[in-house]
């Protein structure tokens, strides 16, 4: 059995170098350019939805259950990467994604997501991109 250190170990190194134990679930972020400030797109999102608060947005916005490790990484191409310039927000399927992105990455801190962890909502959570791996599987093997 490997020892807590380790695992730890594990789970932060480099995105890079990640093995292949580790399924990974997405990649999700926003490109969000200088000018605009993140929580103010959020909260523009929001309004447009009819959300008033971060409260009712974890209410109303389906997340993913469970907990998983993630890692910073770039924001590459992925479906969950969003670019704020090119949203279109007259569709409520592109501002629902959206709002989800952000909801995970308020969720996200301490190198895991969980659904239960305190919703930090900032424009510094806002702008990273991260990559979501399976928790359970990586223990499942050890």
């Amino acid at each position: 059995m490997k020892s807590a250190n380790l695992i730890k170990e594990e789970i932060f190194k480099p995105l890079s170098v990640i093995n292949e134990n580790f399924i990974k679930v997405r990649t999700l972020g926003f490109i969000i350019p200088e000018y605009l400030d993140p929580l103010k797109f959020v909260k523009e999102l929001m309004k447009q939805h009819k959300i008033n608060n971060f409260e009712q947005l974890k209410l109303q916005i389906a997340i993913p259950q469970g907990n998983y490790v993630y890692v910073e990484t770039d924001c590459t191409n992925s479906p969950d990467i969003i670019d704020a310039e090119k949203i279109d927000k007259t569709k409520i399927n592109e501002v629902t994604k959206a709002l989800e992105v952000a909801l995970i990455l308020g969720l996200s801190s301490d190198g895991i997501y969980s659904p239960d962890n305190t919703l930090i909502m900032n424009s510094k959570t806002l702008k990273r991109c991260i990559a979501l791996y399976d928790l359970y599987n990586f223990y499942e093997l050890y």
